[in-house]
């Protein structure tokens, strides 16, 4: 039977190995001189030592190895006796090879075993990466593999040639179908793993396969296992069905290692996308830019799913900005008037709950400007934040705001201004994302967005 790592025997490891020391090993060494020597290495003999060595040996005849006991509490700890063992030569026991990897019968867990050390192998790939997936797995006693002490990969010597593994994790649930007009939709999600250093990731390259309306291809951004987000920058060319990712800072690797890169999609609003299906995929080594060769099994394709229009099923968020022009600019208390937008459901499927604004400013106004930005309905204040972030966006985080087809809402933006604000500075406000989600469904809806172009200054 094959030694391989997927089909080998678990095997028994009822009798096994000691280094004994102190008083304990000189009255090991007289019990010795009462033992024959074997003559041959029968499969009845599992209990073997050199006759110059106190080292005792269990073997395994089943998987032809051999495995030295730590000490007198691992021998004893499966119930042998001392007359067990049995003396043999050392080209007979050269013979047999050193066993490497050991597990307990109630845990799934690997050790890998070297003198008196051990260290759990995290991961059945690193049985590949450290040549070990030919070797056999003996099942020992807890009390026995407790007399080894703990160490780690390098430690023990263990590595492997430069370089990053990837791993496909397929995507299963809903089905195996996202619904356009929805955000958040996760495709894809790639393990990334060096060995035998630290390596790191700056660049992906994704390619969508299955769509033939651009349309529904939006946007994408991409999390970690603890569904983090990513900084990254993304591009996505809807003509070309590529997603470009740039990771900033890169994504860095130790040995031993897993780094999971999960893709999400955000799917524009179409009624024409129905038995369309959808794919990401890694296709080729080139796909992924790093300072460390890269392996997989490519193509790293991700799950295919099935597109169903969301146009009879889910809400369609709708927000237009609304002029300024002719507007009272100067509100109560200095503050100034920056931004109307009006919200609407265009499908009339369900009620739509906003949760968040991000809204750039392509004017020349900055943080020295302006602050205590609202978002207000009928002076009834929704959301407020205390100043732009790093990248210069307003960001309103929203409790609750409601609307619907049948009661289109028209929201307002207002600033206070700084006392050292710059007169001649502008704004020309753009609502970048809505993320809002559907009352009766609980999706992320995509939203339609239209921004008009106008600049005022500040004064």
């Amino acid at each position: 039977m094959g030694r391989g790592i997927l089909g080998v025997i678990m095997l028994k490891l009822n009798k096994k190995y000691l280094l004994p020391s102190g008083i304990a090993a000189g009255v090991f060494l007289l019990l010795f001189l009462f033992f024959k020597p074997a003559l041959a290495i029968n499969t009845n003999v599992r209990q073997v030592k050199l006759s110059n060595s106190p080292t005792v040996y269990f073997l395994s005849h089943g998987a032809h190895v051999k495995k030295p006991y730590v000490n007198a509490a691992s021998y004893l700890g499966y119930g042998n006796r001392w007359s067990d063992i049995r003396i043999v030569s050392a080209a007979d026991l050269n013979s047999w090879p050193d066993a490497k990897l050991f597990k307990t019968a109630d845990s799934p867990d690997i050790y890998y075993i070297s003198g008196a050390r051990k260290t759990k192998i995290l991961s059945p790939d690193d049985l590949n990466s450290f040549s070990l997936a030919q070797e056999p797995v003996l099942t020992v006693g807890a009390t026995d593999l407790a007399q080894y002490q703990d160490a780690t990969y390098s430690d023990l010597g263990l590595s492997s040639a430069s370089g990053i593994t990837v791993f496909n994790d397929l995507v299963t649930g809903n089905n195996n179908s996202v619904i356009a007009g929805t955000d958040g939709n996760l495709l894809a999600s790639f393990r990334f793993r060096a060995a035998g250093g630290s390596a790191t990731v700056t660049d992906l390259l994704l390619d969508i396969t299955g769509v033939y309306n651009s349309a529904v291809l939006k946007s994408a951004f991409f999390l970690d296992g603890d569904n983090n987000a990513y900084e990254t920058n993304v591009s996505v060319n809807a003509n070309q069905r590529k997603i470009y990712v740039h990771f900033r800072p890169g994504l860095a690797l130790t040995v031993g290692q897993d780094k999971t890169v999960k893709v999400l999609l955000n799917l524009g609003i179409c009624s024409t996308c129905s038995r369309q299906t959808i794919r990401a995929t890694l296709v080729e080594a080139a796909s992924v830019t790093a300072d460390q060769p890269v392996e997989a099994s490519w193509p790293l394709t991700g799950t295919e799913f099935t597109i169903i229009s969301g146009s009879t099923i889910v809400g369609q968020p709708s927000v237009a900005e609304q002029s300024l022009a002719g507007a009272n600019l100067v509100v109560s208390n200095g503050s100034r008037l920056i931004g109307k937008f009006t919200f609407s459901e265009a499908s009339g499927n369900e009620d739509v709950l906003a949760k968040q604004m991000i809204i750039s400013n392509a004017g020349t106004a900055n943080i020295d400007d302006w602050q205590d930005f609202r978002l207000l309905n009928d002076n009834q204040v929704v959301a407020r934040v205390d100043k732009v972030d790093t990248d210069g966006r307003i960001i309103f985080n929203i409790s609750y705001f409601r609307f619907s087809h049948s009661q289109p809402v028209t929201l307002t933006v207002v600033a206070g201004l700084k006392s050292a604000y710059r007169h001649d500075d502008t704004f020309d406000l753009n609502l970048d994302s809505l993320w809002s989600t559907g009352k009766t469904y609980g999706y992320s809806l995509s939203a339609n967005i239209s921004n008009l172009s106008e600049s005022f200054p500040l004064n």
